[in-house]
């Protein structure tokens, strides 16, 4: 198993302990298909958008944010450092300005 399976192995768990019975959540392949490689290095390894989360768990991405982290035990399989939530707008519609997304895009 891969690093990055693994890593959404631990996230499923997570979500499943902090979550039980809740339905529309996505599985560990769903997971690991999400989790994507920051822009920047800094920005660590990989990065779980939660805000695909939040329409079935009817929270903010920050709160789910925080409760996963809570709930993550990866051992020596990873280090979480920190919790860096991007505010939420509307970048796919193009009602998005520069104040609201760090990935506006000028057209």
């Amino acid at each position: 198993m891969d690093t990055k399976q693994s890593l959404a192995n631990v996230i499923t768990e997570a979500i499943e302990a902090c979550y039980p019975g809740v339905d529309g959540l996505p599985d560990a392949s769903a997971i690991a298909d999400m989790l994507e490689i920051p822009p920047q290095k800094e920005m660590g390894d990989y990065a779980f958008p939660c805000f695909k989360l939040s329409r079935a768990l009817h929270m903010g991405p920050p709160q789910i944010a925080a409760k996963l982290a809570e709930a993550i035990d990866a051992g020596d399989l990873c280090q979480l450092d920190a919790i860096n939530v991007k505010p939420r707008c509307d970048c796919h519609s193009g009602k998005c300005d520069e104040s609201e997304c760090g990935s506006y895009r000028a057209k």
